[in-house]
């Protein structure tokens, strides 16, 4: 097949998992024999660029929605959604002209939030198969935005910057979703459901490592020490405030006083200091440590030595890639029972599953890993045995490449929404 993928942000440029997950399907797919054509903005270099098969020629809007605008005044605000408009419609025209140049089979388009929708409109105006990879919620929520009841004029606005007339048209029949939870969100959020299919996340097979190799069995160390990890963005939905009460709630305790929590990532700066004076706080400044962002590869690496990663989430996570991630190299993962992670971990079976937005939950399951290192060892073997099983890009690559390949044997027409 010849594929055009289309995605906001593509490696090594990229701030989350969604591009890795886009980065790592296109290099499947290509050496499974399709020729591909990556599609992409030009955030992350100084000027638009082609290199290869990746065409960073799309302009990024990095106002998305209105979580952006609510610090900004009226007519800021507005300016910004005028820039949107013009950038979907530039977004359009070069979407268009690649198209007809590089003349595709099929279009897969994955994280659309940054582009606008002038790519999707380009593909389907084009007569072009297409099928979406649905890993967040954001269309969902732009759907959303035009069901909100809203003054007349202020619902007018909204329709024409982001139109909404062009969004009714627009043709969401072939969509792969990376969970059930995400698959489920769609269906409720009033998406006529046509084609669809969970396909979710995956891991390539050399990613994949025997707990055995690990530096030592989680729980189980010569200086007793216990090392925890919290990976991912620095803001309050991803919850490492959480993990730092949770640290706290252990501290007193004689079975538990060599405890340590490393925190990886970086985001806002207001909340940075606030996780900082939270440690002074709780005084565990000498339980705690910032290191930054980090390379993926490090991040992976750095797991063989942690005894449990740790991931309170306060929103619905859509999937984990971390998750797996962990899990792929025997690392103990103790997770809130949100979105799309209950679908990966089998609770006291290859993780743990605690409530959302509450440290004493983790302290609890902390303690029993702590206590009964037999339980830690029995999580990271079966962590291990599930990304081998089920999670491997193999299997993900394969799913997606058949999914496509239906559509085009089948001509499986993209019917307009009837919202």
């Amino acid at each position: 097949m010849k594929i055009l993928v289309v995605s906001d942000l593509y490696p090594p440029y990229h701030v989350g998992g969604y591009e890795i997950n886009c980065k790592d399907a296109v290099d499947m797919l290509i050496s499974r024999g399709n020729e591909i054509t990556v599609l992409t903005s030009s955030w992350g270099v100084r000027k638009k660029t082609t290199q290869g098969n990746v065409h960073r020629v799309l302009d990024f809007d990095r106002y998305v929605l209105e979580e952006h605008l609510s610090n900004t005044s009226y007519f800021t605000s507005r300016l910004m959604r005028l820039r949107r408009m013009s950038i979907s419609q530039r977004n359009y025209l070069i979407t268009r002209k690649i198209i007809s140049i590089t003349k595709p089979d099929i279009a897969f388009l994955w994280h659309m939030g940054h582009l606008t929708f002038g790519p999707a409109f380009a593909v389907q105006q084009a007569g072009l198969p297409l099928c979406y990879r649905i890993e967040d919620y954001s269309i969902a929520r732009i759907k959303k935005l035009f069901d909100e009841k809203e003054p007349f004029f202020e619902k007018l606005y909204h329709s024409l910057i982001f139109g909404k007339k062009y969004f009714n048209k627009l043709r969401f029949h072939n969509l792969l979703f990376i969970s059930q939870y995400v698959k489920d969100y769609y269906a409720k959020a009033g998406f006529p459901e046509g084609n669809w299919r969970v396909v979710p996340g995956g891991l390539p097979s050399l990613a994949i490592n025997d707990p055995i190799r690990r530096s030592h069995y989680p729980f189980v160390r010569e200086d007793g020490i216990v090392r925890l990890v919290f990976g991912g963005r620095l803001e309050p939905e991803k919850g490492p405030d959480i993990a730092i009460k949770a640290i706290a709630n252990l501290k007193s305790e004689d079975s538990v006083r060599k405890i340590h929590l490393d925190i990886i990532g970086d985001g806002d700066p207001d909340f940075i200091k606030y996780l900082n004076e939270l440690t002074r706080s709780l005084e565990v400044e000498d339980r705690v440590s910032f290191l930054g962002k980090l390379t993926q590869p490090e991040i992976i690496n750095l797991f063989q030595f942690y005894d449990a990663l740790l991931l309170p989430s306060r929103w619905q996570e859509p999937f984990g890639r971390i998750v797996i991630e962990a899990m792929a190299q025997g690392l103990p993962v103790i997770a809130s029972r949100n979105g799309g992670v209950p679908e990966i971990i089998n609770n006291h079976q290859n993780g743990m599953l605690v409530s959302p937005d509450d440290p004493q939950n983790i302290t609890e399951a902390l303690r029993k890993l702590i206590k009964d290192p037999n339980l830690a060892t029995h999580i990271s073997r079966n962590a291990y045995l599930t990304i081998r099983s089920h999670f491997t890009l193999e299997q993900v690559v394969g799913g997606m490449e058949n999914f496509m390949l239906n559509i085009l044997k089948n001509k499986l027409t993209n019917l307009p929404c009837s919202f």
